[in-house]
C-alpha cells in the first residue's frame, strides 16, 4: 500500500495477495528488502521524514477500526482481482479450444482458481461481511435486505453464469450497497488527504463496484449497472429510472460531494460515459416492452441528463476534458456552441482549442458535432493477408526497400503500422506535399531524414521526471508526511490526484479545490514552467544534462549507482535526451509538463505513438542556398543509439526501435492501471545493466563548426479501421500549440479509390 495508487493494481506481478487463502497467487514485491539488498535505488528517499512519535498529522488511519476495515477491503480487492483473472483465463482457454482446428499453436495458459474468501455466494456469508463493517443493527438489516433483493434478481440468470462470474457480480452487489450507506458517513480524513484513497475502504468498494459494471452490461442488466454507477459517481441511491419527459432523469439527479473523492478523474469520466450508454440501453429496452414498434424512441431524457452532467463536470473539472468532449459529441452540436458560457479550468490552463476556425459564421452554419482536428497525413498500405483469423491481431505490412547507404536498422520482417510510418517519414514520402500548413514543407529545408521511436510518449515522461519533478519537489516543502509514506517511492502520492473542484454544500455555487499535486505546488510549478518556456534550445539541452549530472553526483560511488537502473539508462542516452529536449524547445516542454502536473494519472497515457527527430545545419542568411541546408549525421554528432556499432547490433536483433515501451516510464503506476478490469498481462523483464556507462560530454548545438537546429515532431499513427480517442486528440491539441504534432492515417488501395 505504501507504493501508492498504481501499485494497488498489478500487471501480473504485484496483485494483492490474500492472507486467508493457502497457496501462492501473485508474488508481492518488497521495496524495502530490494533496497537493503542493493537491488534497487529510490532517489526520492530524501523527502521521506521518519516520525518517531505519531500524531493525527502522521497517522494514516485515525482509528484501529479504520485499519481493520482497510484489511477487509484488501481481501475484497484480492478476491475480485483473482476472480476476474480466472474468468478471463477461462474465456481465453475456451476460445483457443474453439480455434484449435485452424491454429497450430495449442499452448494454453495456466488455469486460475478464485476462492470465495468471505463466502459471499451464501446468504450467511454476505450477512457476516456486512456485520464486520456496520455495527448499527438497523443499518445492518436494511443493507442486507437490499443486497438480497438484488441477489434474487441475479439468481434468475445464475444458471447461465460460471462460478467466477457469479462471484464477481455478487461481490459487486455487496460492495455497492455497503458503499451507498458509508458515503452518508464519509470520513473527513480523505478530504484532507485525497492521495490516500487507495487505502480507504470506501475507495476500494468503489473500485470493486466499477470493475463489475462490464459484467452487468454483458448480462443486459442495464438498470442495475446504471444504479451502481449512480452510487459510485454521485452517492445517489436509485433503484429505477423514469424516462417520461426531457427533464425526467435530471429531476432524479442528486449529488453527494463526498463521492467525488473516491475515483480519479479519468475513471469518473469513463464511468459517466458508461452511465449514459447504459441508461440509453435501459430506456430502449423499456420502450420495446411497453410501446408499439411504430412509436419512435424519445431520447430527450438522455440528452437533457447529458447536458446537465456536462455543465456540472466541466465547471468542477471532475472529469478530464476528453470525457467532456465525448459527452458533447452526444449533443450533436459544435463543441464551441456546447461550451459557450461554461467555464473549464483544464481547457484554459492547458490552452485546449475547441475548433480549428475562429469564424462564428462557419460554426453557426454547422448542423452536427465538430471540434478541433489535427493535421493528417494520408498514406496507402495494404496489410499482408494470411489464412489465420486475424480479428484480434495487429495488421502487418511490407516495408519499402532500404537504401544501400542507409545506416538505419534493417527490417527483414513484416512491419506493424508504426514501423511503416517511421520508414515513410524517413524516406520523405511523408508528410504529404500538398499540405499548405505543413511546417516541414519549406523551400529551403530538405524533406525526410526523420529518425524515430515508437514509445508512446516515453521520452516526454522521462524528461518530466528528469527536468521537472525533482526541481519542483526541491522548491516546495513537503507539508504532509503521508505524501511520502515510505522511503521506497518513485513519486509523491499526490501526483496521482488530479486537479478538480468540489461544490460547496450551500446554494452559492462556490467551489473548493481538491488538494492534488498541481494545486498544492501551483506557485512552484508555474514559476518553473515560465522560466523553462523562455529558455533557448541550448539552455534546455544543458538543463537535461545538469539534472542527470546532479543525480549522478548524489551517489557516493559506482556501486551505489549500479542500483539506480533508471539513472544508468538516463546516462546511456543522455545526449539523445538532450537533443530531443532542444528539438522540442522550452515552450512545448512547458505545455506538456503542465498537462502532466495537472493530472498525471490521466495525461501519462495517450501521447502520440511516434517521436521523430532530425538535426540539420540551416543555410546562412547570406547565401540562402538550400544546398547549404543539410542534415547532420546523428551517429557522428550524438553517438549512443545512432552510432554504427549500435545499429549493427539492432540489425542482428531485427529491431527497428531504439527504446522499448517500458512500464517503468510511468511514475508510481503501471501503464494500464486505469483499465476497467485488469487483463493481468505479464510484466516485461527489465534488462540488467552490468557495466557502469561513462558519463558523456555535454551536448553542444554545433557540429563541424556549424550551428545545428533540431526538429522534433510527434505523430499518432492510425490504421484504416482505427480512429483517435479523445485523450489522444487533447494531447495533439496541446503539443500542436507550440510544437509539431500530426496524425498519420493509413488506408488501403480499395479505400483510396
Amino acid at each position: 500500500a505504501g507504493g501508492g495508487p498504481g501499485s494497488m493494481r498489478g500487471d501480473g506481478t504485484n496483485g494483492w495477495r490474500s492472507c486467508l487463502v493457502e497457496g501462492d497467487w501473485h508474488k508481492v514485491e518488497y521495496p524495502g528488502l530490494n533496497s537493503r539488498f542493493g537491488l534497487e535505488a529510490y532517489p526520492l528517499q530524501k523527502y521521506f521524514v521518519a516520525e518517531p512519535d505519531h500524531n493525527s498529522g502522521t497517522r494514516v488511519f485515525e482509528t484501529l477500526n479504520e485499519f481493520r476495515l482497510f484489511e477487509i477491503g484488501a481481501e475484497l480487492r484480492s478476491s475480485i482481482d483473482q476472480a476476474i483473472e480466472a474468468y478471463e483465463t477461462d474465456k481465453m482457454i475456451r476460445r483457443r479450444k474453439e480455434k484449435s482446428s485452424t491454429v497450430t499453436d495449442t499452448s494454453q495458459p495456466d488455469a486460475v482458481s478464485a476462492v470465495d474468501v468471505f463466502h459471499l455466494l451464501t446468504k450467511d456469508g454476505r450477512f457476516n461481511l456486512v456485520r464486520k463493517v456496520f455495527s448499527c443493527e438497523l443499518e445492518l438489516l436494511t443493507i442486507c435486505r437490499k443486497i438480497e433483493n438484488d441477489v434474487q434478481q441475479l439468481n434468475t440468470i445464475r444458471d447461465s453464469m460460471s462460478e467466477h462470474e457469479s462471484l464477481i457480480l455478487t461481490t459487486s452487489i455487496v460492495c455497492r450497497w455497503m458503499l451507498q450507506f458509508r458515503i452518508n458517513s464519509f470520513s473527513t480524513s480523505l478530504i484532507a488527504r485525497p492521495w490516500l484513497r487507495h487505502i480507504s475502504l470506501d475507495a476500494i468498494l468503489t473500485y470493486v463496484t466499477w470493475d463489475a459494471v462490464p459484467f452487468l452490461e454483458k448480462r443486459d442488466l442495464y438498470v442495475m449497472a446504471s444504479s451502481s454507477l449512480m452510487t459510485i459517481l454521485f452517492g445517489t441511491e436509485v433503484q429505477s429510472f423514469y424516462f417520461g419527459g426531457p427533464d425526467a432523469l435530471s429531476n432524479q439527479f442528486q449529488y453527494n460531494q463526498h463521492a467525488q473523492y473516491l475515483l480519479p478523474r479519468r475513471n469518473r469520466g469513463k464511468a459517466i460515459e458508461r452511465l449514459l450508454i447504459d441508461l440509453t440501453h435501459a430506456h430502449r429496452k423499456s420502450h420495446k416492452e411497453t410501446s408499439n414498434k411504430t412509436t419512435p424512441l424519445d431520447l430527450s431524457p438522455i440528452q437533457g441528463f447529458c447536458r446537465l452532467l456536462l455543465g456540472n463536470t466541466a465547471t468542477s473539472c471532475s472529469i478530464p476534458f476528453s470525457s467532456i468532449r465525448n459527452l458533447a459529441r452526444r449533443l450533436k452540436a459544435p463543441l464551441t456552441k456546447t461550451m459557450d458560457g461554461i467555464s473549464n479550468d483544464e481547457m484554459q490552463l492547458l490552452h485546449i482549442r475547441l475548433d480549428n476556425v475562429s469564424s462564428s459564421d462557419e460554426i453557426e452554419s454547422c448542423t452536427g458535432y465538430r471540434d478541433w482536428t489535427p493535421e493528417t497525413d494520408v498514406a496507402v498500405a495494404n496489410a499482408i493477408s494470411n489464412d489465420r483469423d486475424e480479428s484480434s491481431k495487429r495488421c502487418a505490412f511490407v516495408g519499402w526497400e532500404s537504401n544501400d547507404n542507409d545506416n538505419r536498422p534493417e527490417s527483414t520482417r513484416s512491419l506493424n503500422v508504426e514501423e511503416l510510418a517511421l520508414e515513410l517519414y524517413h524516406s520523405a514520402r511523408l508528410p504529404n506535399t500538398n499540405d499548405k500548413d505543413n511546417k516541414d514543407n519549406v523551400s529551403n529545408v530538405p524533406r525526410g531524414n526523420w529518425e524515430g521511436w515508437h514509445n508512446e510518449g516515453g521520452h516526454a515522461r522521462k524528461l518530466f521526471r528528469i527536468m521537472f519533478l525533482q526541481a519542483v519537489l526541491e522548491s516546495t516543502p513537503v507539508d504532509d508526511p503521508t505524501i511520502f509514506l515510505t522511503p521506497y517511492q518513485h513519486s509523491p502520492h499526490d501526483l496521482h490526484v488530479g486537479y478538480q473542484k468540489i461544490a460547496s454544500d450551500d446554494c452559492n455555487k462556490k467551489f473548493s479545490l481538491i488538494r492534488g499535486f498541481y494545486e498544492r505546488r501551483r506557485h512552484s510549478v508555474e514559476a518553473f514552467l515560465s522560466k523553462l518556456s523562455q529558455q533557448t534550445d541550448q539552455s534546455v539541452s544543458h538543463l537535461v544534462y545538469d539534472s542527470v549530472k546532479a543525480s549522478w553526483d548524489s551517489h557516493a560511488n559506482d556501486e551505489s549507482r549500479m542500483k539506480d537502473v533508471p539513472l544508468l539508462r538516463d546516462v546511456a542516452e543522455l545526449r539523445t535526451l538532450s537533443m530531443i529536449a532542444a528539438g522540442l524547445g522550452g515552450q512545448a516542454l512547458s505545455s506538456m509538463f503542465r498537462a502532466l502536473a495537472f493530472d498525471y494519472r490521466h495525461y501519462s497515457g495517450g501521447l502520440p505513438d511516434l517521436l521523430l527527430a532530425r538535426a540539420r545545419c540551416p543555410s546562412t542568411h547570406t547565401s540562402g542556398d538550400s544546398k547549404d541546408n543539410h542534415f547532420v549525421d546523428l551517429g557522428e554528432w550524438i553517438g549512443e543509439a545512432f552510432c554504427k556499432d549500435y545499429i549493427e547490433e539492432e540489425n542482428l536483433n531485427h529491431s527497428i526501435s531504439m527504446l522499448a515501451d517500458r512500464d517503468d516510464d510511468f511514475l508510481g503506476c503501471s501503464k494500464n492501471v486505469d483499465s476497467g478490469h485488469n487483463k493481468f498481462s505479464s510484466k516485461k523483464k527489465r534488462q540488467k545493466i552490468s557495466v557502469i556507462p561513462a558519463f558523456p560530454n555535454k551536448l553542444q548545438l554545433i557540429h563541424s563548426e556549424k550551428l545545428v537546429e533540431v526538429d522534433c515532431m510527434f505523430v499518432e499513427v492510425k490504421s484504416a479501421n482505427d480512429r483517435l480517442d479523445a485523450r489522444q486528440e487533447d494531447w495533439l491539441n496541446i503539443i500542436d500549440m507550440c510544437g509539431a504534432a500530426r496524425v498519420c492515417k493509413f488506408g488501403s488501395k480499395k479505400q483510396s479509390k
